[in-house]
């Protein structure tokens, strides 16, 4: 071989060996600095087994024999370390299944929209209300003023009534009265006169008395339609002043939803905000998993390097 050969055989080898190294450093960098801890406390772990466990007899054991109990010793060492791992990884993996749920923006935006809109469906519902109360205290109203007016036009229409029968029952009475006078005054007919004056006396007082009922008859009229409307007037200022009373409570009820959906909007961009939050420990929780699992890998590699060296000594 020449020494050009042998120059160009070295710097393949060189540059062999720097793409190798090369490549299995990209891979290593995948591993964060918790990947490195674990394997130098893996590492660690195993000397220290491995110095507690030694047997000063085995110093004069053939070679074979030394490396067949260091390799088992730190073989067990990688399994109660793997076995650590892959409880770090099961914590790792429920950590980020919660935080994914509660990172869920399908159902912070669903829980978000049903509450505003049944929200917005109650406003609707309560402004119908309002309008039906209104329509119903308009026709209230209506009703009253249209009762008032045919209770003023019957009280009007007897009233007249009453007013004739007492003219005609004033001219009965004054008649009369003019009889009484005229058989008083008359005394050509003496036996027939006292008979005729007693008659008439009887006759004046029972037109009276008549003319008197028929007076207070229309008094009680008057004074009933009165209360009648003075009744119907305060059942319609109570009628009103409830339906006030109603159509306010609703009022703040509808200004109470309104401040709710106010809460309901912050909220959500809160939640927004707080989204985007938790997806970056979303992201952060999901390269720690990747890390773990790179270091169950590499113990899991150097378990089976560890394996691969003991069959070997078999």
């Amino acid at each position: 071989m020449t020494k050009n050969s042998l120059f160009i055989l070295v710097v393949l080898i060189v540059v062999g060996f720097g793409i190798w190294f090369t490549k299995f450093g990209k891979e290593l960098k995948k591993t964060q600095a918790l990947v490195t801890e674990s394997k130098d406390d893996t590492e660690k772990l195993i000397k220290r087994r491995t110095a507690a466990v030694a047997d000063p007899s085995l110093a004069n054991a053939p070679e074979n024999a030394l490396k067949k109990t260091q390799l088992q010793q730190e073989m067990q060492a990688l399994s109660e370390q793997l076995l650590q791992e892959n409880q770090k990884l099961d914590t790792q993996k429920q950590y980020l299944d919660q935080l994914r749920q509660r990172s869920n923006p399908d159902r912070i935006e669903l829980n978000y929209r049903n509450q505003v809109s049944q929200a917005y469906q109650e406003i609707q519902s309560l402004n119908e209300t309002l309008d039906n109360d209104q329509m119903t205290q308009g026709g209230l109203q209506q009703e009253i003023q249209q009762a008032l007016s045919a209770q003023s036009v019957s009280l009007r229409y007897y009233s007249e009534q009453m007013d004739q029968n007492i003219l005609q029952q004033e001219g009965l009475v004054k008649k009369t009265q003019e009889d009484l006078e005229y058989w008083k005054s008359n005394y050509n007919y003496l036996n027939l006169r006292d008979q005729k004056v007693q008659e008439i006396q009887s006759v004046l007082e029972q037109q009276l008395q008549a003319l008197q009922d028929m007076k207070v008859q229309k008094l009680q009229l008057a004074a009933q339609a009165l209360e009648q409307s003075q009744q119907m007037q305060q059942q319609a200022r109570q009628a009103a002043s409830d339906n006030s009373a109603a159509r306010e409570e609703i009022q703040e009820e509808i200004g109470s939803l309104r401040e709710d959906i106010q809460r309901l909007e912050y909220s959500y961009r809160q939640n927004r905000l707080t989204q985007m939050s938790a997806q970056s420990q979303v992201q952060q929780a999901e390269r720690n998993l990747q890390g773990q699992e790179d270091v169950i890998r590499s113990i899991r590699e150097l378990l089976q390097e560890k394996q691969n060296q003991l069959e070997k000594l078999q």
